[in-house]
């Protein structure tokens, strides 16, 4: 019977030993958790934290693509009276002052005309100051410009003419286009062409464009030169700096 009470008071102090043991192992578990709840509530946080962050670098980044597409905006609305000074497009600040041909976009059996005055026929004649403007497929003597720049706008003068004209300007008066005599001529603006980098010209004082009229034949490879408010109706022209063929 002894035996019993000792078997038994064995079992009770290892069943109490496994209760404090599972106590322990109990207390341990709850403290691993309370780690992992904590760990879990600083990383929500930095995660608050990085969203907070990140929608303040969002809302930067929508002022600075909003300041981006205004400088754009404001860069589009200027780029005409950019246009309109040297640096115009592509090497339109090189022409200036340099001698040119400017060609018009119109052909005669595949030869494009150019922008000339020729003190050849009576038809060219206004008077003895003035000959009219002609588009024509020969590019040689009198069809030789050089551009002056006159702040934002352009003068075009005469050169290499075997006519006697070398220097006279380009003038329009009356609704006439011709070369004069004069020491000044008209001033003009470019403007952007329909085709890329061609220009339509524009005389600044009248708001008149210069446009090739194939219902005023020269002669068989020329046009005279009219006038139009019209810049669809306006003639593309194309610079070039000028050499010997």
């Amino acid at each position: 019977m002894n035996d019993n009470i000792d078997n038994l008071n064995k079992g009770l102090k290892y069943k109490d030993e496994e209760i404090k043991s599972l106590k322990h192992d109990s207390n341990n578990l709850n403290n691993e958790k309370l780690l992992i709840y904590n760990d879990i509530n600083d990383i929500k946080n930095e995660l608050i934290q990085n969203s907070k962050e990140i929608k303040i670098c969002s809302n930067n980044l929508d002022l600075l693509n909003n300041k981006i597409k205004n400088n754009e905006m404001s860069i589009y609305k200027n780029f005409a009276e950019i246009s309109s000074l040297k640096n115009l497009e592509s090497n339109m600040a090189l022409l200036v002052d340099f001698k040119i041909r400017i060609k018009a976009d119109f052909y005669i059996n595949r030869e494009q005309i150019h922008l000339c005055s020729h003190n050849h026929y009576n038809s060219d004649r206004i008077d003895s100051s003035r000959i009219k403007l002609i588009g024509n497929i020969y590019k040689k003597d009198g069809c030789v410009w050089i551009v002056h720049q006159n702040g934002k706008s352009f003068e075009f003068s005469l050169t290499d003419s075997k006519f006697g004209m070398n220097n006279w300007k380009i003038e329009i008066k009356n609704g006439n286009a011709f070369v004069t005599n004069k020491e000044k001529g008209s001033i003009f603006i470019l403007e952007a062409g329909s085709i890329y980098k061609y220009y339509k010209i524009k005389n600044k004082e009248t708001g008149q464009y210069l446009f090739l009229n194939t219902n005023k034949s020269r002669d068989h490879i020329s046009y005279f030169i009219d006038l139009t408010t019209s810049k669809d109706k306006a003639t593309d022209f194309y610079f070039e700096i000028y050499y010997y063929e």
